[in-house]
C-alpha cells in the first residue's frame, strides 16, 4: 500500500512522541519502571531486570528507527509488536481484575483500563500508516508546517484522552467507594 508522504510521516512523528515519552518515563526511574513491570506478574522474577532492559531498548530502537528513513519501516513493524504485547499484558491483568496497577505508559501514572487496550489498537493502526510506502513527492515547506501542526495536535488528544480515561476512573473510585460505606 502506498500513501502520501505526509500521512507517513505524521504516523511516524506521532509514534515517536508516544515511544519518546515512554522512553523517558523508563530511563528517570529504571528501578520503579521495573517495579511497575513486575506488578504485571508476566514473567518470572528472574527475567523482569533482562526484560525491562530489551524493552527500553526495543523502545529506544524503535524511536531511532522512525527518525532514519531507511529503517522506519522497521520500526513501525517494532512498534506494531511492542504495543501489541503491551496491549495484551495490560488486557490479561484487566481478565484478572487487576485495575489498580500502574500501566507505566509514561506521564502521569494511571491504573490499567480498557481505553489503554483500545488505545493500543489506535496506535497499532497508526504504525501500519507509518509502515505504508510513501508515494513519491517532496514535502514542501506547507507540508512541513501541516505535519509539526498535525503531529502536535494527534499528541494532545492523545493527552487529553489519556487524563478523560483517568478522571472517568477516579469518578468511579470515588462512586464506589461511597456506595461501600
Amino acid at each position: 500500500m502506498m500513501l502520501d508522504p505526509l500521512i507517513v510521516l505524521i504516523a511516524s512523528g506521532v509514534l515517536i512522541a508516544v515511544f519518546v515519552r515512554a522512553l523517558w518515563h523508563k530511563l528517570s526511574d529504571f528501578a520503579v519502571f521495573k517495579a511497575l513491570f513486575a506488578d504485571y506478574e508476566m514473567l518470572p522474577a528472574g527475567l523482569i531486570a533482562p526484560a525491562s532492559l530489551i524493552l527500553l531498548l526495543a523502545e529506544a530502537a524503535i524511536v531511532i528507527g522512525f527518525v532514519v528513513p531507511a529503517t522506519r519501516q522497521a520500526a513501525a513493524i517494532g512498534a506494531i509488536v511492542l504495543l501489541a504485547v503491551y496491549g495484551f499484558a495490560i488486557a490479561v491483568n484487566l481478565r484478572r481484575g487487576r485495575y489498580m496497577i500502574d500501566c507505566g505508559c509514561g506521564g502521569s501514572g494511571q491504573g490499567l483500563s480498557w481505553f489503554l487496550v483500545a488505545r493500543n489498537a489506535i496506535l497499532i493502526l497508526v504504525a501500519g500508516l507509518a509502515l505504508a510506502a510513501p508515494t513519491p513527492r517532496d514535502i514542501s515547506f506547507t507540508d512541513a508546517i501541516v505535519l509539526g501542526l498535525s503531529v502536535v495536535t494527534v499528541w494532545l488528544a492523545l493527552l487529553a484522552s489519556e487524563q478523560a480515561a483517568v478522571n472517568d476512573a477516579h469518578r468511579q473510585f470515588i462512586r464506589n467507594s461511597r456506595g461501600k460505606g
